[in-house]
């Protein structure tokens, strides 16, 4: 209410203006709603492809990453595949008793030095170490150990415990100097480590073999940026530990905790890549990519604080330009409204004479612009009012004619109607039922056919015009014609158009009852009714059509042009008075209901005719639809 109140308000003060700030607000209003609606959909379409830009452009480092780790992962499993090709050491690891000196010599020879040029090979390995549990093999450093040096630690444990024959280890960090095990390692630096057990050859667990990287090899471009273009790269392992670099504070400055991270990544749980907004201000974007060789997420938290920032220094531009281009539109405007404002008011001056009376006041204002030409149409109209005026009065009187010719027709209807009851009534009295009969059944067509209140009627009023029809035709064919109905009470009430049977009904006298004068016409009108539509046939047993006229007329009718009557191709009825031809009830029903509805005829030569009414279920009242 409060917003109609207040748009009549400002619709009232808009009416109120002159014409010269009418025009200024007008021209403002019509740039600034373009400008406005370019500018939301421009700072839109920006901001999406700057936030577009941003998340394909960290999609690409971290696929880039991705890639490294996935390289890192393949060259791990496959120095674990060399080693434990070795037969010589499977058989060292898993054997029972006492180890001759000479094949410690050749284990020292064949395989420690084997794998130590395999470690060469690949600088970015760290460490090999094996670990087993069986006590008769002896111990080769810095290659083999047994488990009992290290089975107090917590990654000794995860490893034994581990379901799979592999298992990683990401950012292990423990002090690696226990019970004096040489190790490569800096006191609690970063690694990711491989673990692979080795069973014997009746496949019981012996020990494991350990291939150690250093975290910021296994994770370059991770340990490498430091809030580089305002983006961090940090990975979560199977058990929703989040790891990071920890001289990038990024997440740190963006309130990121490590615990919404973890949620995030638990929601998420469908190992496939993808990016996600975190907060509500959609200003962080969290891009995600799963590496099942380690079975890890890898994330590149991304700020878009710098999107935005950009994206608002423009819009600031934008409308600082907006604003002083109406301001120089309002000044140049005013100049230009109070030119053309000075040709109009001349003529506003000429309409205030024209309305006191004065025809004969003459505009003295000639241009080729556009007020130049209305001035001139002006001057046509006033001399146009003139002549106007002076037809007026002439058109009285004519009006006057018009009106007493209108007034004879009537009574001369209702002489004509009168005539005929008095008739009627003289036929009465001389018992003369059947010529009274008769008057009355002309009576009341010749009413239905002038009362023309609508174009649709009732079933019903139809039929009775049918039946008044058919009587005066048993008065002249001696009751050779019979007519029956098929026709369910709730269709009566079905709204057809108006003279749309009987010319159907005509014909069917016309040509069965030369066909069928000794024994007599027999015409049947029946209803039937789906959801949606009606179908009224009419079928006779009459003279009947050939089957090559048949198609063409049925061919005809449904395109439209059915100008052929039933029988023949010439047309037998056409539109006088209130009568209407074949074609036309087609034509009307076309028109009226669509091209769908219409007529459709079935015959048997010397045998029957049927012509069926398709129409839709429309009611004079209640029903689907009311006419």
């Amino acid at each position: 209410m409060a917003a109609i109140l207040l748009f009549e308000k400002g619709k009232n003060t808009f009416n109120n203006m002159s014409l010269n700030r009418k025009l200024i607000f007008s021209y403002i209003l019509i740039i600034m709603i373009p400008v406005l609606g370019v500018s939301f959909f421009v700072f839109n379409s920006l901001r999406h492809k700057y936030i577009e830009d941003a998340i394909k452009k960290n999609d690409y480092i971290l696929g880039l990453e991705e890639t490294k780790v996935v390289n890192n992962v393949n060259t791990m499993q496959t120095m674990v595949q060399k080693i434990l090709a070795s037969k010589q050491l499977v058989d060292y690891i898993q054997r029972k008793g006492r180890t001759p000196s000479q094949e410690l010599i050749d284990i020292n020879i064949n395989v420690v030095q084997d794998i130590e040029n395999l470690q060469y090979s690949n600088p970015i390995i760290e460490d090999i170490k094996i670990y087993t549990s069986n006590p008769y093999p002896k111990e080769i450093s810095p290659l083999i150990f047994r488990e009992d040096r290290i089975d107090k630690f917590q990654w000794y444990k995860n490893v034994k415990n581990s379901k799979g024959n592999e298992y990683w280890d990401i950012n292990f960090r423990v002090k690696r100097d226990f019970n004096n095990l040489v190790t490569k390692f800096k006191s609690g630096e970063d690694i990711v480590s491989i673990n692979k057990k080795i069973y014997s050859y009746s496949k019981k667990d012996v020990g494991f073999l350990e291939i150690d990287m250093l975290s910021k090899n296994f994770f370059p471009t991770m340990y490498s940026r430091t809030d580089v273009q305002g983006s961090q790269i940090v990975a979560v392992d199977k058990d929703y530990k989040v790891h990071i670099n920890r001289k990038s504070t990024l997440i740190n400055k963006l309130q990121v905790t490590q615990k919404i991270i973890k949620n995030k990544i638990k929601n998420i749980n469908n190992k496939k890549d993808g990016y996600l907004y975190l907060g509500n201000d959609r200003h962080i974007v969290m891009i995600y990519k799963y590496v099942p060789g380690i079975d890890c997420y890898i994330l590149n938290i991304v700020s878009l604080d710098s999107v935005y920032k950009n994206i608002e220094s423009t819009r600031n531009i934008v409308v600082m330009i907006t604003l002083i281009t109406i301001l120089a539109l309002i000044v140049v405007t005013n100049f230009i409204n109070s030119l053309i404002l000075k040709k109009l008011h001349i003529m506003i001056d000429t309409v205030s004479s024209i309305e006191k009376g004065n025809f004969d006041v003459k505009l003295n204002l000639y241009s080729d612009d556009e007020l130049g030409q209305l001035a001139h149409q002006f001057r046509k109209l006033i001399r146009k009012i003139k002549e106007l005026i002076e037809d007026e009065v002439n058109k009285k009187e004519s009006t006057k004619e018009v009106e007493l010719r209108a007034l004879q027709t009537q009574i001369d209807s209702h002489f004509l109607y009168n005539t005929l009851e008095n008739i009627k009534m003289i036929a009465e009295i001389e018992e003369q039922y059947l010529i009274s009969d008769s008057i009355t059944a002309l009576g009341n067509m010749m009413k239905y056919n002038m009362k023309w209140n609508s174009e649709y009627v009732a079933l019903k009023e139809e039929i009775a015009h049918i039946k008044n029809y058919i009587e005066l035709m048993n008065l002249r064919y001696e009751n050779k014609i019979k007519l029956r109905f098929d026709i369910n009470e709730d269709i009566n009430n079905c709204a057809i158009l108006k003279l749309s049977l009987q010319p159907i009904i005509e014909n069917s006298v016309k040509y069965a009852i030369s066909y069928r004068i000794e024994n007599g016409i027999d015409i049947l009108i029946k209803a039937r009714e789906n959801e949606k539509n009606i179908y009224i046939d009419i079928l006779d047993n009459g003279i009947g059509i050939d089957q090559i006229n048949l198609f063409e007329i049925n061919n005809e009718l449904r395109n439209g042009k059915g100008g052929e009557e039933l029988k023949t191709k010439e047309p037998t009825y056409s539109k006088k008075g209130n009568g209407l031809g074949l074609k036309n009830v087609n034509e009307r029903m076309k028109l009226f209901y669509g091209q769908a509805y219409g007529i459709y005829i079935e015959s048997e030569q010397n045998n029957f005719t049927k012509v069926t009414l398709n129409l839709p279920k429309i009611y004079v009242t209640g029903g689907s639809k009311n006419v």
